[in-house]
């Protein structure tokens, strides 16, 4: 089972490629906005604040190279690479 660290790096590296995107990103933002309404019966599957933050300040960074890449600042990164190297 993956780690949560490992999760969310898999997660943001998927985002990151679809960013270019617009319909996969309106699908993207539709199912958050589902997850987001959904009620969690059972608290232990709930992020402490600690990891919400965590996730956050991921996401940000993420983003933060997603803009420096469509800048030319910084060399894209494709998921197929990144599963070859593991």
């Amino acid at each position: 089972m993956e780690s949560l660290a490992q999760l969310q790096k898999t997660v943001m590296q998927g985002i990151a490629e679809m960013m270019c995107d617009k319909e996969k990103m309106e699908s993207l933002k539709a199912y958050i906005d589902e997850l987001q309404q959904e009620d969690f019966a059972d608290d232990s599957e709930m992020m402490s604040e600690e990891e919400q933050e965590q996730l956050m300040e991921d996401i940000r960074q993420g983003l933060r190279e997603v803009k420096l890449m469509r800048e030319g600042k910084m060399e894209k990164h494709y998921l197929r690479e990144l599963i070859d190297e593991l």
